[in-house]
């Protein structure tokens, strides 16, 4: 079990290191001149791998190197946004601009590709509402097999599917409930998902499946159903290798990290990989002060000790890295959600990271990395 108290002496003993920076609590240079660990040796260090998801209109933006210089410096794995909608304007139409230029990215920089996501229920064209069921289970087979074919060999990670458990009441009479108002599930039942999964194999069989899924902070209910779902892909064969769990989270955010543990166990017993895919952690309102920076590092690092401590679980994923580029249509900078500011300075969040990945360990190798 993670201590805050333990994140927070970290905390205390980075904020008192020579040369950090005021607002921020950055991270100075290694000491003695010499060039201090990036954040993909310091996780490859601990077996993991780290990242953001990215946009591709970011990498390239005038005057903003910063953005593509932070990402190919310090990660090992990327997440591209291949949405449905983006990538199918029309139905005879595939703009795959987005995922390539991410794509391309990592591949010149040795980064792993995450490729997010292939079934969800939000991110749908219009048009895809109109079709028969007959022309929309076409439709689903054929995007999947051009989307994961096109990128085979390239993206080595695939949420396959995601956010399908029902919000409200995720659990009906102990079974887990869908969320049966939407499109896929609502038009073509829940064996689309073992479709999704099975069709994904066949286009790619190297690629690693996941399901991936919010809030298994909250325990009870949802953890439960959570895991009752992937434990019946799992055990009915479907091609599933592992799960992705988001933590959107907040600094006040309780996460009860025994009980975490023993649901993440629960899914790693399954012989299933884990990773964290989407962790931002929201302040929610502007000029944070440094309690609410130092209590944002505090859930960071206990996000990141989670990973560390299960078995199988492989990476950490941020949504987003800095809070000037925001990952979700409904957060702004102001949230500040993210290990550096709108002016890509490191916040306490990035100190205790970098703390828990830099303490001594033995008996967890690269091995682990996926």
């Amino acid at each position: 079990m993670i201590r805050a108290g333990a994140v927070l002496t970290c905390l205390a003993l980075l904020a008192g290191a020579p040369g950090a920076h005021a607002q921020s609590g950055g991270t100075p240079p290694g000491s003695g001149g010499q060039r201090a660990k990036t954040l993909r040796e310091l996780a490859a260090d601990r077996g993991l791998l780290v990242g953001s998801m990215l946009r591709a209109p970011h990498l390239d933006r005038s005057g903003e190197g910063e953005y593509a210089r932070f990402a190919a410096t310090q990660f090992s794995v990327v997440t591209a946004p291949c949405y449905f909608s983006w990538m199918r304007p029309r139905r005879e139409v595939f703009n795959f601009a987005e995922c390539d230029r991410i794509v391309a990215f990592a591949d010149s920089n040795g980064i792993t590709v995450r490729g997010h996501t292939l079934l969800w229920w939000n991110a749908l064209p219009d048009w895809a509402a109109r079709l028969p069921d007959a022309a929309l289970w076409e439709v689903l087979r054929q995007h999947i097999d051009s989307t994961v074919g096109r990128y085979r060999g390239r993206i080595k990670v695939w949420d396959v599917a995601n956010e399908l458990v029902d919000p409200r009441r995720p659990l009906k009479n102990g079974q887990v409930r869908l969320r049966d108002s939407t499109l896929w599930i609502a038009r073509l039942g829940a064996s689309v998902i073992d479709s999704a999964f099975v069709w994904a194999h066949r286009a790619d069989p190297a690629a690693k499946l996941y399901y991936n899924e919010y809030g298994i902070e909250r325990g009870g209910e949802r953890a439960r159903a959570i895991v009752q779902l992937v434990t019946r892909l799992a055990e009915s064969g479907i091609p599933i290798h592992g799960v992705g769990l988001q933590f959107h989270i907040r600094p006040t955010t309780r996460l009860r990290m025994a009980e975490l543990g023993r649901d993440l166990g629960r899914i790693a017993a399954l012989g299933l990989d884990i990773q964290i895919t989407e962790l931002d952690a929201l302040i929610g309102h502007d000029r944070a002060t440094r309690r609410d920076l130092d209590l944002q590092a505090v859930q960071y690092g206990q996000v990141f000790e989670l990973c560390l401590t299960v078995p199988r679980c492989t990476a950490v994923v941020t949504w987003g890295f800095t809070d000037r580029r925001q990952a979700r249509s409904t957060v702004t900078w102001a949230d500040a959600p993210l290990l550096l500011d709108r002016d890509y300075r490191p916040k306490p969040a990035l100190d205790s990271v970098r703390a828990i990945l830099g303490r001594p360990v033995s008996g967890r190798g690269s091995e682990r990395q996926q």
